[in-house]
């Protein structure tokens, strides 16, 4: 049975007066497409289907643009489905919460609720869309739909902030703004180059290698200041706050920090239209960051302070990787082909353990992007 439900409703039950052409209803039920039978098939027929009904739109998801002929592809493609998503989309794509995404973006788009659509990867994990740290270190899978009502599909905002303007003091995405980390990759390499140059020479090393052999290098951050992190911090935890006083609670937690420890980000936490509003602009806030994870220790004390960390990504591994230790002594070739591989560094246990030894690194698994220097 298709659900209609009332534009005023729906309005009522988002978080923000925001545009609800902001977000999209997530749920795990089949809406729009025929529900796929388990396995293979299942999906290819649910790919299919969403090709047809798609039609000439598109939309982006995690920096590739998705249309009618790309799920076709899909579809019919020879290859183990899962594998051909994860090498043409370059993410470790969980095959059936995507197809449950794209039924909520479908019948989204049938009522005329969104013109356009962008999701990127760090959203995409978080809903369970693509795989998470969870999954695979601490065997508590993630479920697209499962912990919310409600998915962004809205481009990230612009950052431009006056620290001092009464518009900046609200928490919510424009604070990405301040405390400023640098921007591009050569800023990141010579900032860590001047705090730990041993670190930074390991890490381009490695780096490069990986490019060398077509993976997608990113890097996320390396040296931050302390407010950075502290913002990063509570707006990962207002974000999953689900009750007045759990956020209550954890605005008196983040105002002490503030105050004990001297950060000088003067953010209002407490939004000014009530607790609903406070989490879904600490949701857009930490979406603006892509945290996947945070913790309170992290905030104050974070090695990303004195260059001792460093948040990077590789993602669409060759289906073969050779990798060579920093001092030349090792070698290994790793074998990617199974279509259960996500072909994401991050989440591979065996590539991450083989790193950490020939380079002196130490990943800190649950916090998707974030390396350590253990030397």
């Amino acid at each position: 049975m298709r659900r209609v439900v009332a534009v005023v409703g729906l309005l009522a039950a988002h978080a923000s007066s925001a545009s609800a052409a902001e977000s999209i209803r997530a749920n795990r039920r089949w809406d729009v497409l025929d529900a796929p039978a388990a396995g293979s098939k299942g999906h290819r027929r649910g790919f299919e289907e969403g090709a047809a009904r798609l039609g000439g739109w598109s939309f982006e998801f995690a920096g590739v643009r998705v249309d009618a002929a790309l799920l076709e592809h899909f579809a019919r493609t020879d290859e183990p489905l899962r594998r051909a998503l994860r090498e043409r989309l370059g993410q470790a794509v969980d095959v059936r919460d995507f197809l449950f995404f794209l039924d909520d973006l479908l019948w989204a788009r049938r009522r005329g609720r969104i013109d356009d659509a962008y999701v990127p990867s760090g959203r995409a994990r978080t809903a369970g869309i693509l795989l998470h740290p969870d999954d695979v270190f601490d065997d508590d899978a993630r479920r697209y739909g499962r912990r919310r009502r409600w998915f962004s599909v809205a481009e990230r905002p612009e950052s431009e902030l006056w620290i001092d303007g009464r518009r900046a003091r609200v928490l919510g995405p424009l604070w990405t703004a301040a405390f400023p980390q640098p921007e591009t990759e050569g800023d990141h390499l010579d900032a860590l180059r001047v705090e730990n140059p041993d670190f930074a020479a390991r890490l381009e090393h490695l780096l490069r290698q990986l490019r060398l052999q077509g993976a997608d290098v990113s890097i996320n951050s390396s040296v931050r200041p302390r407010e950075r992190g502290y913002l990063i911090y509570g707006a990962f935890v207002l974000s999953r706050c689900r009750s007045a006083k759990a956020v209550r609670w954890r605005i008196r937690q983040l105002n002490r920090m503030r105050r004990h420890h001297g950060l000088r980000a003067a953010v209002r936490w407490r939004h000014p239209r009530g607790w609903r509003h406070t989490v879904y602009n600490a949701r857009r806030m930490a979406d603006a960051y892509g945290v996947v994870f945070a913790t309170r220790w992290g905030a104050l004390y974070s090695d990303h302070y004195d260059g001792e960390a460093i948040d990077f990504t590789a993602t669409r591994l060759p289906r073969w990787l050779a990798l060579t230790s920093y001092d030349g002594t090792k070698h290994r070739m790793f074998d990617l082909r199974d279509p259960s591989e996500p072909r994401d560094l991050s989440l591979t246990p065996r590539l991450i353990a083989w790193i950490e030894e020939a380079y002196g690194f130490d990943k800190l698994e649950r916090d998707y992007p974030h390396w350590n220097d253990a030397r």
